[in-house]
């Protein structure tokens, strides 16, 4: 038989690193009845003012009226016999698929619009070794330069804007709970629902 230590305010004791130390009794230990004796008679003495006590751990659990109720209700099923699904619940299946769609176009683009940035860098390195390699130019293949330059670093700019948008979303989303195979495996699992009826009779002084 197992015993706990605990004093009349409801503080247990169990054991840390091998020393007692105050604790609840959901954290609590329980030892057999020798060990929880020699425990208790060599407590600490800022321990021994709290007038601990042994705790008999009972090896057969009682069950409460309560549990005997959600007991009984485990032969008191009902089956799922008849049941349709509604169309609206039906519209689900479509609807999440559409999502799982974007989802997925969304997954794709943004693959696109890293090669799309990873070509835009490299662009960018070709115009200014052009310009680093070129003899000294006019000013009008100055501008040229420039305009080249320009435009690379907006298209840059756009491409790295669209990737903040999808990322903001695809990021946050788990992909694999949206979708239409997930949905009618949910509406399938609905056919299967047991229901457990709520009042049983219990007996006599219970």
């Amino acid at each position: 038989m197992e015993y706990a230590i605990v004093n009349n305010n409801g503080v247990y004791i169990r054991l840390n690193n091998g020393q007692p130390v105050a604790c609840t009794k959901k954290t609590r230990d329980t030892f057999q009845k020798q060990k929880a004796e020699n425990i208790l008679e060599h407590l600490p003495k800022s321990m021994r003012r709290l007038h601990f006590k042994l705790e008999c751990i009972p090896d057969i659990k009682i069950q409460t009226p309560v549990e005997r109720i959600v007991e009984a209700t485990k032969t008191s099923i009902k089956g799922n016999d008849g049941y349709e699904v509604s169309e609206s619940v039906r519209s689900w299946i479509d609807k999440f698929g559409e999502c799982e769609r974007i989802l997925n176009d969304a997954a794709q683009r943004y693959k696109e619009l890293e090669f799309e940035l990873k070509q835009a860098d490299e662009e960018l390195i070709d115009i200014l070794h052009e310009v680093e390699l070129e003899k000294p130019v006019d000013l009008y293949r100055g501008w040229i330069f420039y305009k080249r330059i320009r435009t690379n670093r907006k298209n840059r700019r756009n491409l790295k804007d669209e990737m903040v948008i999808i990322h903001n979303v695809i990021a946050e989303v788990d992909t694999t709970k949206v979708s239409k195979e997930r949905t009618q495996k949910a509406i399938n699992g609905l056919f299967s629902r047991k229901y457990r009826y709520r009042i049983v009779e219990i007996g006599n002084g219970e």
